[in-house]
């Protein structure tokens, strides 16, 4: 494999590495060492580097066959790459142990009103009518629901849907299920309106701590709480670090890489560890569908209950009042040609006192 050219040095057949599969990186020179009289050693010039091909690992280093092993800079370049290595694989310790299946993830799922009926304000005008509207699954919580079965797919990590109770909680619970869930846990209270994202956090706080759960995934915002309050209120009962508006996640190493959305079509990467809170904005993938037959047989899943409350004095709802948008006066159409639109405009404007008569 090695051969001696005309310099003295000992290269490597680079056509020989390629055979076994591996890829030279080059071939450097190695001033002669000397002996304690101060005569060069000719049993050492030359050291090659060679790594397998898919790997960015030193696996070995190939030496001068003349006593090239026996060269101190030889064996200072092998302790060399058998530490780079083990740092290397201590470097891959976390991120291997996210996808031997060791994270559990929990994922928020909130009921929410379907905005697109017409929406009545209840009446002790706080709050909307909940009796007559339909229901349906917050949109950021499915995409956060598709994000933690897309992880669990890539590192089998256990995911598990948790709700408040409310109408339509266990369905959705089921429906989680029926996508990949792995287990469900409904939260049962005593809030008799309307849970606003701080409510929300205290209930589920205890719980999602008594689950041991990694990561918590939660829709980055509701029709309800447009601001997006609930990741960054969960954190804080939960004294995790927070990070909101993410539309990819995937396991690396040390724990996560998550990207964060700005406007304007900007985006970040973030190397997160865990535990964390993450808020979603959009899964890596769309929300997959889910067929009848799994539907039907998630629908004999058990669902977990549990019991959780607010502390006393804490005010659960904090609306004072709720009310529909005002519409003003309607627009008055102009007609006619430009010159009697101009007229007409002019016109207003001067009764108006905007312009001169």
């Amino acid at each position: 494999m090695l051969r001696r050219n005309r310099t003295g040095c000992a290269g490597a057949n680079d056509q020989n590495i390629r055979d076994l599969g591996w890829s030279t990186l080059g071939c450097h020179a190695v001033p002669p060492p000397k002996h304690h009289d101060g005569r060069p050693r000719e049993d050492c010039h030359i050291v090659t580097f060679a790594h397998q091909k898919r790997s960015d690992n030193i696996v070995d280093i190939i030496v001068d066959i003349f006593g090239g092993a026996r060269c101190m800079v030889a064996r200072r370049l092998r302790e060399a790459a058998s530490i780079r290595g083990s740092r290397h694989h201590r470097r891959r310790a976390d991120g291997a142990a996210l996808r031997g299946g060791s994270m559990h993830i929990a994922v928020v799922l909130r009921i929410v009103p379907d905005v697109t009926e017409e929406i009545e304000i209840a009446g002790n005008g706080i709050e909307i009518d909940r009796e007559w509207i339909g229901l349906k699954l917050n949109e950021f919580d499915d995409h956060a629901l598709e994000e933690a079965v897309l992880l669990k797919e890539s590192t089998g990590a256990r995911v598990t849907a948790v709700a408040l109770a409310g109408d339509g909680a266990e369905r959705q619970l089921q429906t989680a299920i029926a996508r990949g869930a792995d287990d469900a846990v409904v939260v049962n209270h005593d809030q008799e309106s309307a849970v606003g994202a701080r409510a929300a956090a205290h209930l589920l706080g205890s719980v999602l701590k008594n689950l041991g759960a990694d990561l918590v995934l939660t829709g980055v915002q509701t029709p309800e709480d447009v601001f997006g309050q609930l990741a960054p209120f969960l954190a804080a009962d939960l004294q995790w670090p927070v990070l909101n508006a993410i539309n990819g996640v995937s396991a690396a190493e040390g724990g996560l890489e998550v990207t964060q959305e700005y406007s304007g079509g900007y985006s970040s990467r973030f190397a997160v560890k865990l535990p964390a809170v993450l808020g979603i904005q959009a899964a890596s993938k769309p929300p997959r569908y889910v067929s009848g037959s799994k539907l039907r047989q998630a629908s004999t899943a058990t669902i977990a209950s549990v019991v959780s409350t607010v502390p006393d004095g804490f005010r659960a709802q904090v609306s004072t009042r709720l009310g529909a948008s005002q519409s003003g006066t309607k627009a008055d159409m102009i007609t006619g040609s430009a010159e009697q639109i101009a007229a007409k405009l002019v016109d207003m404007l001067a009764e108006r006192g905007l312009v001169g008569a």
